[in-house]
């Protein structure tokens, strides 16, 4: 009676030396895709204080003017057979 170790032993480097076909090339690459987007708002205090700093605010202490949130970007590429995807933001 042959040791069970020693058959899946013997398939498994059966199937390691079999070598692929040499006619078959990988297929190329998906495409990159860059996506994003930005989240922006603005200020307006009709008083129009002289200092330009709105009083008793806690986040939106300057006035009159706009202001950049959160920008965020993202590049994808689909696998085929790797991909990838990277978020930034």
């Amino acid at each position: 009676m042959q040791h069970p170790t020693g058959v899946l032993l013997a398939a498994f480097l059966a199937g390691a030396s079999a070598t692929p076909s040499q006619g078959a090339d990988p297929p190329p690459p998906g495409p990159v895709t860059v996506t994003g987007w930005i989240d922006v708002c603005g200020g307006l205090n009709f008083n129009h204080p002289a200092s330009r700093y709105n009083q008793l605010r806690n986040f939106d202490v300057r006035a009159n003017q706009f202001s950049l949130n959160l920008a965020k970007v993202a590049v994808t590429r689909e696998p085929a057979p790797l991909g990838f995807r990277f978020d930034g933001g």
